[in-house]
């Protein structure tokens, strides 16, 4: 990625059912794919066979190695620096989260588009930082996806700021495109 300077795994599993080739393909993106891309990708097969749910492309980003995974995740999915927070103290860097969602549009579904039959049904799934990486672009107006997957988003990182910013820098107050779940557990008292 020239966007953000580095290099990315990235995985992608294409449906084990039938699928009309005619037809393009939804697309599920996820983030940290080094951690959680395998189990993601076995539960979706398993389910798309089961006629649970339809087929559709995953695609997960990773890093290659789980031991910078870390680092590289507090770099790319964090919106902006805190130098309060342990994480960003860890990784050197922090606030990256503009840069990667410009790679996410500019590199990364061109890249995906040339490869494969991608419609414009675009879902994003993301948990933790992955998750404020996604209310962040969302509340920052993105427009490519239609839906939205936060499963325990760190918003209390930076003091909740995420939450504050539209693009404009005023308060959120426009209406929100698409449809978005956020998922928190029961025990999960940060984020409540």
């Amino acid at each position: 990625s020239t966007e953000v300077g580095d290099t990315f795994l990235v995985a992608v599993s294409r449906p084990l059912v039938s699928y009309d080739p005619s037809e393009p393909l939804p697309l599920v993106l996820m983030t940290d794919a080094d951690l959680a891309f395998g189990a993601t990708a076995q539960v979706v097969r398993l389910m798309q066979l089961g006629g649970e749910i339809p087929p559709f492309l995953l695609v997960g980003i990773g890093y290659g190695s789980l031991r910078e995974a870390q680092e590289m995740r507090a770099r790319d999915l964090t919106p902006r620096d805190d130098p309060e927070s342990s994480l960003c103290q860890g990784a050197g860097e922090c606030g990256g989260a503009d840069r990667f969602m410009r790679f996410i549009d500019r590199e990364l579904l061109p890249f995906l588009e040339a490869r494969y039959r991608i419609g414009e049904d675009r879902t994003y799934y993301g948990a933790s930082l992955g998750g404020l990486f996604g209310a962040h672009a969302l509340l920052r107006g993105s427009r490519t996806f239609r839906r939205w997957v936060l499963g325990s988003p760190a918003v209390a990182f930076g003091d909740f700021a995420v939450l504050d910013v539209a693009p404009d820098g005023d308060p959120v107050s426009s209406p929100i495109a698409g449809a978005v779940f956020v998922g928190v557990g029961g025990l999960e008292e940060a984020f409540v």
